[in-house]
């Protein structure tokens, strides 16, 4: 059942809810239960935005949509209800039939969903269990007692009351996540685009306004890349004028944000200049500026010359560098200087950078496999290689090593797998290397597409650092080949709990 909206008074509402006792109690039962709960949220749907005061999603994906109202018995006594079209929500009337027409329309139109669980309930302050009885009939039939919370609803009779409504209609097994596109700025993707809902952590940060130089403190793959996405897209929708860059380490990483950057906007369903939202590598932006200076261009090596740090440059209203740790420490440096008097966000794990916002989960699969194998590691490369090729295809491959094993790899290979094997070049465009083949990397190289099989060799040449990052890269099995033991190779076992070989 839908409440109709109906006239009552004239005062203006506010858009954002008090905190009255009533919603502060809806807020606990929903953290109790595990419901995401979004207050004063804009949803996006092509060109338009429609303003949410309160919304719930639960686990079970049922929309609960609710009106905060300070009515008292006097009022509902004393006024005179009758039903209206109004399409504003005001202190004088309700207007749930638009909002659940508006979010309909939204997810039918991305995942061809009709039977969408959308619960209307009403938030009322000054109004008790026993005064609602002691209404008149004809108050009671537009405002049923099992959609309304009063102010002496206890946490349990709320909770019961959403639970009596939407599992009274029970959603379908293919409408599982639906509700998670509602919100393109919280619309996470795995890898085969289903969406998923960004975590409080996330939430924060793509709500946060983000004001100087601000330090993002994120566990690898725990969502960072794909949040500095979302929070681009949002900053965008809000202020289409603004404009943004985002700085990643090489030209492969930018072209692997771009890709999943035209995902989500054409999946989300909203109009968004996408060109508008510049993902370039650092050099790209300080041969910008040494470009106004007249001075010589950079090719793909780092430098600050010093003139840089003394000129100021107009390069985006916000600056927000993915991976900065992967950085050189005087280009952190010029970004700061580049943005004193605008807004930057930097994703690091450095200590001595004070962080205002933390994601502490990540997402990685936790059956991964760490197999260490103490021999020779490259003729064990060769061999494990041969092995996972008769039943898996070269891309599920991934082998990391010092630069002269990897050349030394590339001939070898060219004899059972000729032509499906690349030397992995981070500094190149995607378009210019078919990942779609078995990779040869060194540990230099900065790549994030996650690959079934990884093989590390060359232990010693690695930082500790790049060895973990390259071991989470594998969605099966990391195997660490390896001579003599290390401090380093005892570190990954302590790590990864590894099995040995």
């Amino acid at each position: 059942m839908n409440f109709n909206p109906f006239n009552i008074f004239k005062k203006k509402q506010d858009f954002h809810f008090p905190k009255a006792a009533v919603v502060e109690k809806l807020k606990i039962v929903a953290k109790e239960n595990n419901f995401y709960i979004f207050e004063n949220t804009i949803i996006y749907h092509h060109t338009q935005q429609l303003a949410i005061p309160l919304l719930v999603l639960d686990p079970q994906n049922n929309i609960y949509l609710f009106e905060f109202k300070k009515w008292s018995v006097k009022d509902l006594k004393n006024s005179s209800i009758q039903k209206t079209v109004n399409k504003k929500s005001e202190s004088n009337n309700l207007a749930f039939n638009e909002k659940q027409k508006y979010i309909k329309k939204r997810l039918n139109e991305i995942t061809n969903q009709d039977d969408i669980n959308i619960c209307n309930f009403l938030l009322i302050e000054n109004l008790t269990t026993q005064q609602y009885n002691d209404l008149d009939t004809s108050v009671k039939e537009l405002l049923p007692q099992n959609r309304i919370i009063f102010n002496d609803s206890c946490e349990d009779e709320i909770l019961e009351k959403l639970t009596n409504i939407s599992y009274a209609h029970p959603l379908n097994t293919h409408t599982h996540n639906a509700t998670f596109y509602l919100f393109i700025q919280y619309m996470m993707l795995s890898h085969n685009n289903t969406a998923f809902m960004s975590t409080y952590e996330q939430i924060n940060f793509i709500n946060s306004n983000i004001k100087n130089h601000q330090v993002l403190h994120a566990m690898p793959y725990s969502g960072k890349t794909t949040s500095l996405l979302l929070k681009a897209i949002f900053e965008k929708l809000k202020n289409p004028s603004l404009s943004i860059i985002i700085i990643s380490p090489t030209l492969l990483s930018c072209d692997i944000m771009k890709q999943k950057l035209l995902e989500i906007i054409e999946i989300g369903h909203v109009d968004v200049d996408i060109t508008s939202i510049e993902i370039i590598p650092p050099t790209l932006l300080i041969n910008s500026h040494l470009a106004k200076l007249h001075k010589p261009l950079l090719d793909n090596q780092i430098h600050i010359d010093n003139t840089l740090m003394e000129k100021s440059f107009k390069a985006a209203d916000l600056i927000m560098c993915d991976d900065a740790d992967m950085l050189p420490n005087d280009f952190i440096a010029y970004l700061m200087h580049l943005q004193k008097n605008s807004s930057l966000v930097l994703v690091s794990n450095n200590i001595i950078l004070k962080n205002q916002y933390t994601f502490s989960k990540d997402f990685l699969d936790k059956k991964v496999n760490s197999l260490f194998i103490k021999s020779d590691p490259y003729a064990n490369a060769l061999h494990i290689i041969s092995k996972l090729l008769k039943d898996h295809p070269p891309e599920e491959i991934f082998v990391i090593s010092s630069n002269l094993t990897r050349k030394k790899l590339y001939d070898d290979l060219q004899y059972f797998i000729e032509d499906k094997a690349i030397l992995l070049d981070s500094s190149l465009n995607l378009i210019h290397q078919d990942l779609r083949n078995l990779l040869l990397s060194t540990y230099e190289q900065i790549n994030t597409n996650r690959v079934k099989f990884i093989l590390l060799l060359d232990i010693s040449s690695a930082s500790i650092k790049e060895l973990e990052n390259y071991c989470a890269l594998a969605k099966n099995t990391a195997y660490i080949l390896y001579e003599d033991e290390c401090e380093k190779i005892t570190t990954l076992k302590e790590t990864y709990a590894s099995k040995k070989k």
